[in-house]
């Protein structure tokens, strides 16, 4: 394991126990990433076709794949300056890192260790002034504060991976991801990252997100991912063809014989990191979300 850099940031202890302060009224709100872009869409189109070749076979339960995936990963956390020592600490920051290496290994992704920081700044501590559905994903600016940290905090290419902390994300989201697009320049690489709110760390008071798995949804939308309910009932859906089309997200609640697309084939997939059932209801994505995570990965984070 790497070791930490901590440049004049406070490095603190403990598990994540402060009051909760987000607003959280509209359930749908939970993810910033609303609806792919017409880029978005432009871009599965081209390479859905090459899922196959990055199909993976299993040996005694052992995903086996032929390129398998390398990534850095650097967390960064943006508090207020009267957080508690003991909130989203260093520890619970590194349990993060633990909880995204050992799912994303289980799909032929290994995920190394790069920065981890934590920054008590009021000025960065919320993501305030978002702009929303630009060209390169769902959030293509903040306030001239947090596009600064965030320029200076992002390093590395394409395929280097960043989780951003805050106390707060404007208008309820609990989280926003970039998405893979072969048109970023390298100009723009500071806007390609993951933003959650620290209420959704591992060991939160959340009664929803306290597992540390709300990142891996994100993350599932950086490595290329849709929604497994994009789309509702009609027309491609999230372009994942073993992912049941589903109409309602299931908010915090898995069941397990829902089908609010009766007419099509498959129950509803709450499980899926890809919805919206919650941490205690995650387990897993499908063989063709992988696939596609494989295909994006090879073929646009690693040649941008």
């Amino acid at each position: 394991m790497r070791s930490f850099e901590i440049p004049f940031l406070a490095l603190l202890t403990g598990v994540a126990s402060i009051p909760h302060v987000r607003e959280r009224d509209e359930p749908q709100l939970f993810c910033g990433f609303q609806a792919p872009t017409d880029n978005d869409v432009a871009t599965i189109s081209r390479l859905k076709q090459f899922d196959n070749d990055y199909a993976f076979s299993k040996n005694q339960g052992i995903l086996e794949v032929a390129e398998p995936i390398v990534v850095e990963m650097n967390i960064h956390a943006a508090l207020p300056s009267d957080t508690p020592d003991d909130y989203a600490s260093k520890e619970i920051l590194e349990k993060q890192f633990d909880i995204l290496k050992t799912t994303f290994a289980s799909y032929g992704i290994e995920l190394t260790l790069g920065t981890i920081s934590r920054e008590l700044n009021d000025s960065i501590s919320n993501l305030s002034g978002g702009k929303y559905a630009g060209k390169y994903g769902q959030l293509s600016g903040g306030t001239p504060a947090l596009e600064d940290y965030w320029k200076r905090s992002r390093t590395g290419g394409y395929k280097s991976a960043h989780l951003f902390l805050y106390r707060q994300i404007d208008d309820g989201f609990i989280g926003i991801s970039s998405f893979p697009d072969l048109e970023r320049p390298e100009s723009e690489f500071w806007l390609d990252s993951v933003h959650l709110v620290s209420q959704a760390l591992p060991d939160s008071s959340d009664t929803i997100w306290n597992q540390g798995k709300a990142a891996i949804h994100e993350f599932g939308h950086w490595f290329g991912l849709w929604h497994v309910f994009q789309g509702g009932c009609s027309g491609e859906g999230d372009m994942v063809d073993d992912t049941p089309a589903q109409q309602a997200t299931h908010y915090g609640e898995c069941p397990t014989d829902a089908d609010t697309c009766p007419s099509l084939e498959g129950l509803d997939t709450p499980f899926n990191y890809m919805s919206y059932g919650g941490d205690a209801c995650f387990s897993g994505f499908t063989d063709g979300q992988v696939a596609r995570v494989h295909n994006m990965f090879h073929n646009i984070r690693e040649v941008v």
